[in-house]
């Protein structure tokens, strides 16, 4: 569903793509199915490399379009590096709040990694999470709360699903949820105490997780769908998200 994953795709051994997309869409022409339509394609995903070129040499009408951006950083090897990838302006606020509120009080980040540990704060976080944004709040419902739920324990299970803590004199003010699959961090949600708003911690709570991605020698950190002014801010850059339709008939 696009109301809960950014990027959607087919699980293909690399090896037989070419050969999976042709017996997928003989199964569809099978069943009479007329039209194929995919949402949330990143440029690297599988529809966009092969199923496209495998649909065209069958003759069937192809259209895609531009439906979204993710943003994402390619990320250096050192702090350091990463500031001066900044741009003057960006760096100068960067470090303008972060020295703000390293005045406020005794700064933390912690990184949960495990299960029980995650399930301890998962209550709060969905505080944050809901009073954060008017929208996050709409769409934070019961229903949606019960998947998110099991889904944070199952991925954390696995291994997959962290949450970074930012801590201000010993209490917790900002949150931010991701994955770790191979040398990427994934930003999936945030949230933030709306109290603390003035002190730039739901901004800054993403510059410590984006600091110990580094530190752990990630390759990039994407912020996933979505065009918020704080992604650029931070530096990233656009790629494109696209929805394909393929005719069958």
């Amino acid at each position: 569903s696009r109301d809960v994953c950014d990027y959607l795709d087919f699980a293909v051994d690399p090896k037989r793509e070419k050969e999976f997309f042709n017996v997928l869409l003989d199964e569809l022409r099978r069943r009479e199915m007329q039209c194929l339509d995919l949402h949330c394609l990143r440029p690297d995903s599988t529809v966009i490399r092969e199923l496209i070129s495998v649909a065209r040499e069958r003759g069937y009408r192809v259209s895609i379009e531009q439906e979204d951006v993710s943003l994402e950083i390619e990320l250096p090897q050192n702090w350091e590096d990463y500031l001066a990838m900044l741009n003057s302006k960006q760096r100068h606020e960067l470090k303008r709040k972060w020295r703000r509120l390293l005045e406020s009080g005794k700064l933390n980040y912690r990184v949960l990694d495990y299960g029980k540990a995650i399930e301890g704060v998962i209550a709060h976080f969905m505080e944050m999470f809901r009073n954060s944004r008017e929208d996050k709040w709409e769409f934070m419902t019961d229903y949606m709360e019960t998947f998110f739920r099991r889904m944070v324990w199952n991925m954390a299970t696995a291994g997959l699903l962290k949450v970074g803590v930012l801590e201000l004199n010993g209490k917790d003010v900002a949150m931010v949820m991701y994955f770790n699959y191979h040398d990427v961090t994934y930003l999936y949600n945030s949230g933030y105490d709306s109290n603390y708003s003035s002190l730039s911690v739901g901004l800054l709570s993403k510059l410590y997780c984006l600091k110990d991605s580094i530190v752990k020698e990630k390759r990039k950190f994407d912020f996933m769908k979505g065009s918020e002014l704080y992604k650029y801010r931070l530096g990233a850059k656009e790629i494109s998200i696209s929805r394909c339709k393929i005719e069958l008939c």
